[in-house]
């Protein structure tokens, strides 16, 4: 189940999708993916308990932020997050992700969804 995202979390998530998300093109199943991964860790008890403090503990790529956020975000990644927040998963539930190289074909038995060129696990 997908946690109550606070406003300020929610703003945060959005600043931070932007600020990483917003020049790859990714598709917006893609974003939703990625927001939903966030929310997921917060759900999860081996993770903090609300979306900035996963973001700012996440230990190395895919998010090297809580630095250089803008001030705005991209009202897609807004509708992302909210997607998310609302319940949308096309993860199954997946707590990591990766972003792989276009038009290469990635196998792995790790991956539960791949969505364009970003694999969830």
């Amino acid at each position: 189940m997908i946690p109550l995202l606070l406003p300020e979390d929610a703003d945060y998530l959005a600043r931070a999708l932007t600020a990483e998300y917003a020049a790859q093109e990714l598709p917006y199943a893609a974003l939703v993916g990625i927001a939903a991964v966030v929310l997921n860790r917060v759900e999860d008890d081996r993770y903090p308990d609300s979306a900035a403090a996963v973001l700012s503990a996440w230990e190395s790529e895919p998010f090297s932020l809580t630095q250089n956020l803008p001030d705005d975000p991209l009202p897609l990644l807004t509708d992302a997050c909210r997607a998310a927040a609302d319940g949308a998963d096309p993860t199954d539930g997946s707590l990591h992700f990766e972003i792989l190289e276009p038009d290469v074909v990635h196998e792995s038995p790790y991956y539960s969804v791949v969505i364009d060129n970003v694999a969830f696990w």
